[in-house]
């Protein structure tokens, strides 16, 4: 293998083991009902799983939402799964219900039962294994 394909794949990892950490977060949060940061950590789990599916394919994203968004868009369209880009959307409005707070908590609820389970498809893709 050559050294390229080895960091892609070092970085998929990385980017699995990130979204992982950060779904746990979003449930700790979730579990005291700070839905402000439970918010935040579910849209970095998201973008994480993005950039962890794009690296496993040798793809570096950066962290702009529209570069993101778009590689969702692209993946979900080549993989005929539309549960992608409506999960990172969704996962947007999360960020911004972490700036503006203008989600009900049932709705952050419900969000992130969604997102969550699209996000563990995601990982299982990227041949991710916990340590």
């Amino acid at each position: 293998m050559s050294a390229g394909i080895d960091k892609a794949e070092n970085d998929a990892d990385k980017f699995a083991s990130t979204v992982l950490h950060c779904s746990h977060n979003a449930e700790k949060y979730l579990k005291i009902r700070d839905y402000h940061k439970a918010s935040e950590m579910m849209r970095g789990a998201v973008s994480c799983v993005i950039k962890a599916v794009a690296a496993k394919q040798n793809k570096q994203l950066k962290s702009h939402n529209r570069v993101l968004a778009d590689y969702a868009r692209e993946f979900a369209k080549k993989q005929d799964d539309k549960e992608v880009f409506d999960s990172f959307s969704k996962a947007s409005q999360l960020h911004s219900n972490f700036y503006e707070s203008n989600l009900e908590p049932k709705t952050i609820i419900a969000i992130m039962q969604d997102v969550s389970k699209t996000i563990g498809r995601l990982v299982h893709k990227t041949g991710y294994r916990a340590p």
